[in-house]
């Protein structure tokens, strides 16, 4: 038989064993652990523990401002930099690394990273997934990034001079 304690004196007595499930106290808390055989309580086993952290996800820009890039033929669709925004997205913190995905799924899986630079998908207006991880930790964190392809200016030539008269 297995059981829980929250001291090594209570495994060592078999007694105040934890409740299943249990709530684990942050930051981190040594549960004990008693072996006991089923056939033979005298031969017990309490020198195993095991420490649980609790680690929360990474802090991240949940609202980046849109991505926006300007559009030389005007058809919607344009090439981004995702790179050049791990910044407002990690807020600082050089020690996450981001990736972008297609689908928040792929986000949270992380799986089917997008590759840099990428193009939109949609025209004009398109949508891709970040995932930051941090090296300290197994949490990540993830956030919506709006990709916006705005038409650039055409320039039109007069088809006469423009006059202005001298008063």
């Amino acid at each position: 038989m297995i059981t829980y304690h929250s001291s090594q004196a209570d495994a060592d007595t078999d007694i105040g064993a934890l409740a299943s499930p249990y709530i684990v106290n942050a930051p981190s808390e040594v549960i004990y652990i008693r072996f006991e055989s089923v056939t033979n309580n005298l031969c017990v086993d309490t020198i195993q523990n095991i420490e649980i952290l609790i680690e929360g996800p990474p802090l991240i820009n949940q609202n980046p401002l849109p991505a926006v890039v300007c559009d030389d033929n005007n058809d919607g669709f344009a090439e981004f930099e995702l790179e050049d925004l791990d910044l407002d997205i990690a807020l600082g913190d050089a020690l996450l690394t981001l990736t972008y995905h297609e689908t928040q799924l792929n986000a949270e899986n992380n799986v089917l990273p997008l590759s840099n630079p990428h193009a939109n998908n949609v025209p004009f207006v398109d949508f891709v997934f970040v995932r930051a991880e941090s090296a300290t930790s197994s949490c990540y964190s993830t956030t919506i990034l709006e990709l916006q392809v705005r038409n650039s200016p055409l320039i039109v030539e007069p088809a006469e001079p423009l006059r202005l008269c001298d008063v």
